[in-house]
């Protein structure tokens, strides 16, 4: 059940960011507990949801992996890496982009479709309950309360509190790039944001990690560790224009060539250099909730959510031709 659960929700929402998802070798890689997906072409509407005057001339989804260990979800986290995110952004003007008006139809379709898929799984999430509703039913009026409670829908509610509570996600070189050349006449300006790592996982009080199996949720701890978070805004810069005839046939390696030297210090003449606002920058944030049966056992003062975080240094600057841009 788990596994089929997985498979809809990961091919439905995949589906709405990047192109040629295969539904069914998806489902079977995640009957077998390990997900790898690579190079995965970004639609132009993979940021409307920000509500920013903005569309995806092009981008990449390096890879996807998904490790769910089914034969013991009770006892192993799931794990969640995203690495090399690419994405060129330019303004909605609706056109000029690297995809066809048969595209714009087709996103257009899609989202009708997504509609009604929508509405499909809320009746579908609907009639799944009832079902677990009646299941219980039967065994409650068969079996002891004590059995009752471990019943199909206590395992359910176990295994999806054990899942959250140990998740661990990692997303890796990602550089999201803006380029405007109508905003300001004669001027091409470029803004980006860059991040070499962020991982979250759970830890013990002593910050190391660590796998909850009883009340996941009940007390949450968890870590996460930035690398190289920027934001810079270039005046004066130039357009990127693909090393090969357009971008849907760059290979992985040219991708990696043009927007990973700004993610990580390379250290070579060929850097990309930056005017930055906010200067790469290392942090790490640890959170404590507490709720359910563990905040009870705690005085009222005692504070029931608890965020520590710390950065080992913050540059920000503006330049004269930045904020007049």
């Amino acid at each position: 059940m788990f596994e089929r659960q997985v498979a809809y929700y990961l091919n439905k929402y995949l589906g709405r960011y990047v192109y040629n998802v295969d539904a069914s070798a998806l489902k079977i890689s995640i009957f077998r507990g390990n997900v790898e997906l690579h190079n995965l072409q970004l639609k132009p509407e993979a940021l409307n949801e920000l509500n920013l005057p903005i569309t995806v001339k092009s981008g990449l989804l390096g890879s996807l992996k998904l490790k769910v260990p089914w034969a013991n979800l009770g006892g192993e986290p799931v794990i969640c890496e995203l690495d090399s995110i690419y994405v060129l952004a330019v303004p909605n003007t609706g056109g000029g982009g690297t995809h066809t008006g048969k595209d714009t139809e087709e996103a257009a379709e899609q989202a009708d479709k997504r509609q009604k898929v929508d509405e499909a799984e809320h009746d579908f999430i609907k009639a799944w309950k009832q079902s677990l509703d009646i299941q219980a039913e039967k065994q409650t009026q068969s079996k002891s309360k004590g059995d009752a409670e471990g019943g199909q829908q206590g395992r359910l509610q176990y295994y999806i509190e054990t899942i959250l509570g140990n998740l661990q996600i990692c997303v890796s070189n990602v550089h999201v790039r803006y380029e405007d050349a109508e905003s300001v006449a004669g001027e091409v300006f470029a803004c980006g944001l860059t991040l070499e790592e962020i991982s979250a996982y759970t830890v013990d009080s002593n910050n190391k990690r660590t796998f909850v199996s009883r009340q996941a949720l009940d007390h949450l701890r968890k870590t996460a560790t930035l690398r190289r978070l920027a934001f810079y805004f270039d005046v004066g810069s130039t357009r990127w224009t693909p090393p090969t005839k357009d971008w849907k046939s760059m290979a992985r390696s040219h991708w990696d060539g043009m927007f990973l030297p700004s993610v990580r210090e390379e250290g070579s003449a060929n850097s990309h250099k930056h005017q930055y606002i906010l200067a790469p920058v290392h942090g790490q944030l640890v959170y404590d909730r507490i709720s359910g049966k563990q905040r009870k056992k705690l005085p009222e003062s005692h504070p029931t959510e608890q965020a520590d975080l710390s950065l080992a240094s913050v540059d920000v600057g503006v330049q004269e031709g930045q904020y007049k841009c």
